[in-house]
């Protein structure tokens, strides 16, 4: 079964058409059967994936990008929330932003979005040795913004630490490891 493949691609739609220029990725991943049979569940109450923003602050000397530390992590990344099931993914970047940091961002465009298809390592539970057929269809996007308003106050509940950096931290999550470009300095790593 191809779980959320109409809602993603209804939305994969709207944002290409939104922003012609973001750098679209599909993905497959595999993951194992109880990380599956979980997002699955999460899938099907309505998930269909999360938003992030890249919010530039070009009001100093120097060109900055806000990112946040969440509690359970000790890496980098740039703000972000899953989408809600009445909202877009820019509402949701924007919520989570202003929410986590009390920076209000501005979305300008966006950098990225990965329609990402999840199957599952395990096989079913009938012992037979086929594999879980059921797939996860979800979007991952990255908007771009500017510092509309707000200064760094952190939701001590989920953040560890925001900051506003020219360079890439050296310790960042996956989504920031392989974007330089992203920060105005390049990297710091």
């Amino acid at each position: 079964m191809e779980i959320n493949r109409a809602d993603v691609d209804r939305r994969l739609r709207r944002l290409r058409d939104a922003y012609p220029d973001a750098h679209v990725v599909d993905a497959q991943r595999t993951v194992p059967g109880d990380r599956f049979a979980e997002l699955r569940e999460r899938a099907r109450a309505g998930y269909v994936g999360t938003a992030s923003v890249r919010v530039r602050d070009d009001r100093g000397k120097t060109p900055r990008v806000l990112v946040v530390m969440e509690r359970d992590e000790h890496r980098w990344t740039l703000p972000g929330a899953e989408r809600e099931s009445s909202g877009t993914f820019e509402s949701a970047a924007t919520r989570a932003t202003r929410e986590l940091t009390g920076v209000v961002p501005d979305i300008d465009g966006c950098l990225r979005v990965d329609r990402v298809v999840v199957d599952s390592a395990a096989t079913t539970n009938g012992g037979d040795g086929r594999r879980d057929d059921d797939r996860i269809h979800l979007v991952y996007a990255v908007f771009d913004a500017v510092r509309d308003a707000g200064s760094i106050v952190i939701d001590n509940e989920q953040l560890a630490g925001a900051a506003w950096v020219a360079e890439r931290p050296a310790r960042t999550t996956a989504l920031l490891s392989e974007h330089d470009a992203w920060f105005p300095a390049g990297t710091g790593a």
